[in-house]
């Protein structure tokens, strides 16, 4: 794998955003709740693609190279955001209220006939790659606004193009904290497929991941959690200047990070460099350098958030050992938080075991 993850995103219109990777592209979207179309994944929808095809890749290593007998390997990822209200020494911010991740759920799905041994090893396995560690360490972001004169490209007031469902948003008192969104099902599904190709559920749609920048597999999970980076920024400054009423002509972000040849070391730093283009007044400028800022992953990537790890093992035997196709990407499971999650597995059947992360 090359060790330079180079991504970059640009908004198209409302909540639509082209997502360009090394060799592949996708589109991201916002759900209808949100003000978009759902025609591809949002933004924190690209963070759970990261983390689930991750976890996947990692255990399915394992069990290669440990030529443990296993059928399928899959993982599952949801999140919970919280919206806070501004401290005092960010007062001079243009939000109403700060949004980023507090909590991250995976669920490891494994099919196969093991030991308590090897299911222990795989399950530490999968719970240890670079995006989960990640997410739990944080990383260090360095970022640049660059302003642009205006191209003269052809473009809407901004009057016309503010997201209607998210404006009117009242601020929230300094210090307090609400819930922006649970984890009440499974937004994201990984399949691996081999070690070097990950099957992916998110968006409503099925795309695939590769484990090398650059190959025609996909994006790779590195350069998923990058993209998510890049989208949020991208968005958060294009809606939120349509807010304020400032007639920007563009707004691109471009993320790129070195990784470590270690697949389990985290990202430690990444470069965001946002590009904004327009006939922008020194107080635009000042607002719109604030605004790419405080996205909600960098917010979150930026600190340590926890990631609480569930394992569901069916009891499976196989001649083939990983060689029995992806595994079912719709199959039931409990729900992220659901409080029937037990400790030791003694009370579910397929055995369902809560693991500390």
């Amino acid at each position: 794998m090359s060790n330079l993850v180079d991504v970059r995103c640009t908004h198209i219109e409302d909540e639509l955003m082209r997502v360009r990777f090394a060799h592949s592209q996708l589109i991201s979207d916002h759900p209808e709740q949100w003000g978009g179309t759902d025609t591809g994944p949002a933004p924190g929808e690209m963070v759970l693609m990261a983390l689930a095809s991750a976890s996947a890749f990692a255990g399915y290593r394992h069990a290669a190279r440990h030529g443990l007998d296993v059928a399928h390997i899959s993982a599952r990822t949801n999140m919970a955001s919280l919206q806070e209200g501004l401290p005092e020494e960010l007062r001079d911010v243009p939000l109403p209220h700060l949004t980023y991740a507090d909590r991250f759920w995976r669920l490891l799905e494994i099919d196969g006939n093991l030991s308590e041994n090897e299911r222990n090893a795989l399950i530490d396995a999968m719970s240890d790659n670079r995006i989960a560690n990640t997410i739990r360490t944080g990383m260090a972001l360095e970022r640049r606004v660059d302003f642009r004169p205006s191209q003269g490209a052809r473009r809407r007031s901004a009057e016309s193009q503010g997201n209607h469902r998210l404006q009117g948003r009242k601020p929230i008192p300094a210090g307090e904290k609400r819930i922006a969104a649970t984890a009440d099902n499974w937004l994201v599904s990984a399949a691996a497929l081999d070690e070097r190709t990950c099957l992916v559920k998110a968006a409503g749609s099925m795309s695939v991941v590769g484990d090398e920048t650059g190959s025609q597999r996909g994006p790779t999970p590195e350069e998923l959690l990058l993209g998510g980076l890049a989208a949020c920024t991208t968005i958060y400054v294009a809606r939120n200047a349509q807010f304020l009423g400032i007639d920007v002509e563009s707004v691109s972000v471009h993320a790129r990070a070195e990784l470590s040849g270690d697949p389990s070391q985290p990202i430690s730093r990444v470069e965001k460099v946002t590009e904004i283009c327009g006939d922008l007044s020194e107080d635009d400028k000042s607002k719109l350098e604030l605004l790419a800022g405080y996205c909600a992953f960098g917010l979150t990537l930026s600190h340590s958030t926890p990631i609480e790890d569930s394992v569901l093992i069916n009891e499976v035997r196989t001649a083939n050992r990983l060689a029995a196709g992806p595994a079912p990407l719709d199959r039931d499971a409990p729900a992220p938080n659901d409080p029937s999650y037990c400790t030791d597995g003694s009370c579910c059947v397929p055995e369902l075991v809560r693991k500390a992360s």
